[in-house]
């Protein structure tokens, strides 16, 4: 074990007397993140299954809020969506405010495993995390799975902090946060707490039988005989009853709101039925949503995998990652009730393998070679690769373009530009010959890390842009995978129609009735939430006599001012 942890980058110690340049890149990531989740945040319609949870924290946040109470998918989104609401007043900026702002800090938690991980690993762990598509779409569009992997990082840091401290203080919290995991998050929060703890004790298992075969098992076993084990030191009276004491104020909101403990049963419920079936759900839908957004990831998680495979340098937080991988995939294709943002659940540890693959890439060299190869020549090479794959990927976009024109089954007939077609041959041939070039100049070795590290940079820049398309312009394409249920932004004319109408009926205030035919948690319910005496119906008849009438459909949605004899569509 020893000889393997000498193998990470030395965590060195941040200096308090001035900022660092780890410091001002943490910032930067920071600062990123937080204006990328928070911009044209309030420009995007509600919907999917945030409707059901924003209308749950409103009504229960203004007491004279028209619709039945509802039961939110997540106590811990319903406590946090309450206070916005409560403080901040209703909007679809308010609503997503809080996850959004829990998005962001999660990029930078690999810090609070920076002796573990390394300096350098825990610094691109963040980049690539900042960059992510699926955590920037699921922080967006107020995600519970967010709240999941917060309260998934705290158990992490708290089981990191018991062993080497052996205080009981990190036993306590980590029963608590497992107990939030599986209480009030939401229904995938129990799978994921499976997947971790499945994850770790396989990867100790690992490690020790790693360990065994290098024949460093003696020293291990002598620690082990002087150091209290985890278990025995985690005073577990103390942690059940707190830890029960945490759910049980949480989901009733510090008392506020009894009626939240019916969330705990229904989130439990949610879990039993997301591996018994779920019906219009595609299978394995987060696995397939995770490769569609982050194939880079992808390739360079799995690549990372190998190389430190392949130089038997492994460590205890690569086997944990490999596990956790291995584990997520298998849950994302069995756990029907998985959402898009459960694509996280490949996605967190496969970026902790590329960074790890951008660590390895990053160090110094210290093979013996017939002469030495200087440290800017991978960035060189990097920067060569990168031009080279910004001009195949117009190349290649220009010609696939020109493919969508041609006759079905008839390729040929496509008109490509010769020009495009010339150009993409350029580009390869000028990367064979730079290529043989860099190796005859260098080594092998060099070539293949800047072609790795352009990959790295490549990859992250596109998969923001791919992100932000899906997160903002794209928000309301159905044809985006990321939506089982996508809304229009034409739901803001229903809201302004309705605001309209009430200028002219009540001088601007909420009071005027309105007759809502749709569900109680639906997006028309949502756009009507402001108006205190709406009323919601179950068929087109009780709205005889009432002034205006709002019916929601499948196919049309319909304002129909009744005293007028006028419909708009």
């Amino acid at each position: 074990m020893q000889d393997v942890i000498e193998t990470q980058s030395p965590a060195q110690p941040i200096s308090i007397r001035g900022i660092t340049y780890e410091w001002l890149l943490y910032a930067f990531v920071l600062g990123l993140a937080v204006v990328l989740r928070l911009a044209d945040l309030n420009a995007v319609a509600i919907g999917g299954g945030e409707t059901h949870n924003a209308l749950a924290a409103w009504r229960a946040a203004v007491p004279n809020a028209s619709g039945s109470a509802l039961v939110a998918s997540s106590p811990l989104l319903f406590i946090l969506q309450t206070f916005s609401f409560s403080t901040l007043g209703g909007s679809e900026f308010v609503a997503r405010l809080a996850i959004a702002l829990l998005g962001a800090g999660l990029v930078i938690t690999p810090l609070l495993f920076r002796p573990l991980l390394g300096k350098s690993q825990a610094a691109i762990f963040a980049v690539l995390l900042a960059f992510s598509p699926s955590l920037l779409a699921a922080s967006r569009f107020s995600s519970p799975v967010i709240i999941s992997l917060w309260l998934a990082v705290l158990l992490l840091w708290c089981i990191y902090r018991l062993s080497a401290t052996r205080h009981g203080a990190y036993g306590i919290g980590a029963i608590t946060a497992s107990a939030a995991l599986v209480f009030l998050a939401e229904a995938g929060g129990p799978v994921l707490l499976l997947l971790l703890a499945i994850s770790a004790f396989a990867a100790i298992r690992w490690e020790r039988a790693a360990s065994t075969r290098r024949f460093d098992f003696e020293e291990p076993e002598a620690a082990e005989q002087s150091t209290p084990s985890l278990i025995s030191v985690i005073p577990w009276g103390v942690a059940v009853a707190i830890a029960a004491l945490v759910v049980f104020l949480v989901a009733t909101v510090f008392v506020l709101y009894p009626a939240g403990l019916n969330a705990l049963g229904e989130l439990l419920t949610g879990t039993i039925q997301g591996f018994l079936g779920h019906a219009g759900q595609p299978a394995a839908f987060p696995l397939f949503v995770s490769v569609f957004y982050e194939p880079f990831i992808w390739i360079l998680g799995i690549s990372g995998l190998i190389v430190i495979l392949r130089q038997d340098r492994l460590t205890l937080v690569d086997r944990f990652l490999a596990l956790w991988f291995l584990t997520g995939t298998a849950a994302s294709a069995l756990f029907s009730g998985g959402t898009s943002a459960h694509a996280l659940w490949t996605v967190i540890p496969l970026t902790g393998l590329a960074a790890r693959l951008a660590a390895e890439l990053l160090r110094v060299d210290t093979a013996p070679s017939h002469w030495d190869v200087p440290v800017w020549a991978r960035f060189a090479v990097a920067m060569i690769a990168l031009a080279l794959l910004a001009v195949f990927t117009l190349a290649v976009h220009d010609v696939a373009r020109s493919l969508m024109y041609s006759a079905p089954g008839q390729i040929w007939t496509a008109p490509i530009e010769p020009s495009s077609l010339i150009l993409l041959l350029v580009v390869m041939l000028f990367s064979a010959v730079s290529v043989f070039l860099a190796s005859g100049l260098w080594n092998v070795t060099t070539v293949l890390r800047g072609i790795g590290l352009a990959l790295l940079c490549f990859g992250a820049v596109t998969s923001l842009g791919s992100g932000w398309r899906l997160a903002v312009p794209n928000a309301g394409n159905p044809l985006e995978p990321w939506h089982l249920n996508a809304t229009n932004n034409d739901l803001f004319l229903l809201t302004e129609s309705l605001d309209e109408v009430a200028d002219r009926q009540s001088n601007g205030f909420d009071l005027m009735p309105v007759s809502l035919l749709t569900a109680q948690n639906s997006r028309v319910a949502w756009a009507a939430r402001h108006f205190q005496n709406a009323v919601f119906i179950r068929e087109p008849s009780e709205a005889v006599g009432a002034p205006v009438v709002v019916i929601d459909s499948n196919i049309i949605l319909i304002w129909a001012g009744l005293t007028s004899g006028k419909i708009f569509q």
